[in-house]
């Protein structure tokens, strides 16, 4: 009687870990996106829903890259699964990247994409959180290209241009040198 009750015990807790664990995964807020050794979905919580444009019906049973893969990243999802299921060789799995992503109309945006996989008996899932940083690379794009345009201005000032930081000269425009 024992046994079987800490057994009841133990399962109880397994199922309430489950659903904390799904509940947490739903309401994260980055998209959460799990595959088979295939590259079937089977998992897809309601902010791929929300970023992709697929509803978790519509996503679960379906291959990865005729979803959210850009054509020219295809090849390379499929042979690093190859690689990492023949020869435990990855690439990107537990690391974090920027790359690209497609939205249902087939619109393509800035991601940053975290991957690790979990083995379960002999069977590997691949498990990715994938975040939405399309803001962020339009901000670094405006900055990079209003440094350009500051530098053009002040390397191209008819005045001589010094600046100084704790007693040395960091930076002269040619004017100054002049």
């Amino acid at each position: 009687v024992r046994d079987i009750t800490t057994r009841l015990q133990v399962e109880e807790s397994l199922r309430d870990l489950g659903q904390r664990m799904r509940l947490m995964i739903e309401s994260a807020r980055d998209a959460v996106i799990t595959i088979d050794v295939s590259s079937h979905i089977v998992d897809w919580n309601s902010a791929a829903t929300e970023m992709f444009g697929w509803s978790r019906d519509e996503a679960i049973g379906s291959e990865l890259t005729e979803l959210i893969v850009p054509t020219q990243h295809r090849v390379s999802h499929h042979n690093g699964l190859k690689r990492f299921l023949a020869h435990g060789v990855h690439g990107i799995l537990n690391a974090s990247i920027e790359t690209t992503a497609l939205t249902r109309d087939g619109s393509e945006f800035d991601i940053e994409l975290s991957v690790w996989p979990v083995k379960s008996g002999d069977e590997y899932t691949f498990t990715s959180f994938i975040r939405n940083i399309t803001d962020r690379k339009a901000a670094q794009r405006a900055m990079a290209l209003s440094e350009t345009r500051y530098r053009l201005v002040v390397e191209n000032a008819n005045d001589g241009i010094i600046v100084t930081q704790d007693g040395f000269i960091r930076f002269a425009n040619p004017r100054a040198y002049e």
